[in-house]
């Protein structure tokens, strides 16, 4: 356990006078860190922490303003070395502080996830009066859990400390800025002001300029909320917002976290070649390739023309028969049905992509192999699970030359069936076996032209060697046959 780290952000009321404490008086204490936690986070989690308390506790709770913090520190020294441990050391500095509540806060690694402990303790009980316990994956979403456990843990009164019963404040303060309150249903929404994130809900939000902003409000499942508001100077806009759930998805997404990865191999084709670093952005994944029962349901909805003979027909198997523009067409399709905006604007046999959209597309070539060698869990599998591809596969040796249901081998570690073999599958790239010597780093989408079409995984006709997570398969974009099928993506936030 790492020694406690003397850094005391306390919230009191204060105007420029003598520390006011009260039984409503909190303190945060730095965060504790597990042994595999970067130490950098130190402080930026303990800073995420008084933010959300400050927040989320500023009407109930005796709070000082930040920027005394330094300056109240400056003044504080306190040994608690001979102390046996953090919790008696964290009661001894409550007791100093004449706090009443303790903050505290432990962040564990597990693999690639973040455990978050806080807990509210009473000084005087030495009780704990609150603990909550949340996982985060990121940054991002290591924010959302500090406001997840520190919902669950402050109980908030009516109480409230009322300035002017305990100081004289001037006569006249010309206040120039506003404050805006936003509450969600569900909480926890994700709020964006001007298409800048400024967290999640509920949040307060202050030092505004007067004016109108623009306010969106996400949450995965339910459909975007936009709304205008109008911030004026010395006042406080409340909104209660109510978002509403999306249609059932007809798809099953797999959130796949991005990450950085070596993309290509020196033991495939020459075109694998150079093994290059790629970055990839948070994505939902289909858990599965599209079925025909799904594509049936397109079919049906918009008179698309389809044709395959009685044996690929069943509803769980894989689509197949599929043009590259026809698995374009099912992704927008599908955007509309679920309220998304579509990703891509087809005119005159030429496809324009929305890069803004949240709707659902094929993924590129590098998202396809970040996803197939399972993401940052990545373990070095030949194939999308294990190096044994009848684990994973359905190929030449054991398919019966035909297509099987779907999830009917191993999946890979991040949840993906199929993805080595049954059907190949379209990926939204050009090909061009000279890409990876001038590819970008960063989210690369193909070439800006070309003949053919990325096609990725092998399939129920493939020899092993196609299997392999960096093996590149193409096809024209018209073309259709047995063998080729897709799966689809969706953005995430970033």
């Amino acid at each position: 356990m790492k020694k406690l780290i003397l850094r005391i952000i306390v919230l009191l009321l204060f105007y420029d006078l003598d520390v006011i404490a009260n039984d409503n008086t909190i303190a945060v204490l730095e965060v504790e860190l597990g042994e595999e936690v970067p130490e950098i986070f130190s402080g930026l989690i303990t800073d995420i922490v008084y933010d959300t308390v400050y927040q989320y506790s500023r009407e109930h709770y005796t709070v000082v303003a930040r920027n005394l913090r330094d300056s109240m520190l400056a003044e504080i020294e306190f040994s608690i070395s001979d102390l046996s441990d953090n919790f008696n050391s964290a009661l001894k500095i409550g007791e100093y502080l004449s706090a009443q509540y303790l903050i505290l806060t432990r962040v564990n690694r597990l693999g690639t996830a973040y455990n978050i402990m806080i807990q509210m303790v009473n000084v005087t009980t030495t009780e704990i009066e609150g603990s909550y316990l949340s996982e985060a994956e990121d940054i991002e979403s290591i924010k959302a859990a500090i406001e997840l456990c520190v919902r669950n843990i402050i109980p908030i009164s009516p109480y409230k400390e009322l300035v002017d019963d305990i100081i004289n404040l001037p006569e006249k303060i010309e206040i120039n800025t506003g404050e805006i309150l936003i509450k969600t249903l569900p909480s926890g929404s994700n709020i964006y002001i001007d298409r800048i994130s400024y967290g999640v809900s509920p949040l307060i939000i202050e030092n505004m300029e007067p004016g109108s902003i623009n306010i969106e409000i996400k949450y995965e499942g339910y459909e975007n909320l936009s709304v205008q508001a109008t911030v004026q100077k010395g006042e406080t806009v409340n909104l209660d917002l109510v978002l509403n759930p999306r249609p059932e998805t007809l798809i099953e997404l797999i959130y796949m976290q991005g990450g950085t990865f070596n993309m290509g191999s020196i033991d495939g084709d020459y075109e694998e070649e150079p093994v290059h670093n790629v970055k990839i952005n948070n994505i939902f994944i289909g858990k599965y390739e599209v079925t025909y029962s799904q594509y049936m349901e397109f079919v049906a909805d918009t008179g698309m023309e389809y044709y395959a003979r009685n044996k690929w027909r069943d509803d769980n198997k894989p689509v197949i028969n599929i043009t590259w523009y026809d698995a374009l067409e099912f992704c927008n399709w599908l955007s509309l049905k679920e309220l998304y905006s579509p990703y891509y604007t087809i005119r005159d046999g030429s496809v324009y992509i929305n890069p803004e959209s949240n709707g659902y597309r094929l993924p590129t070539e590098a998202e396809w192999e970040y996803a197939a060698s399972g993401g940052q869990m990545d373990n070095g599998t030949e194939y999308s699970g294990s190096n044994n591809p009848d684990t994973v596969s359905w190929y030449r040796d054991n398919s019966g030359r035909e297509t099987h249901l779907i999830g009917g081998k191993v999946q890979n570690r991040l949840g993906l069936f199929d993805m080595s073999g049954n059907v190949w599958e379209w990926c939204w790239d050009w090909y061009d076996e000279d890409y990876y010597l001038n590819s970008t780093e960063i989210s690369p989408i193909g070439p800006t032209m070309g003949y053919y079409k990325i096609v990725r995984g092998g399939s129920w006709d493939s020899d092993d060697f196609y299997l392999r997570c960096t093996a590149r398969g193409f096809a024209a974009p018209d073309n259709y046959d047995t063998d080729i099928g897709f799966r689809v993506v969706r953005n995430a936030e970033k």
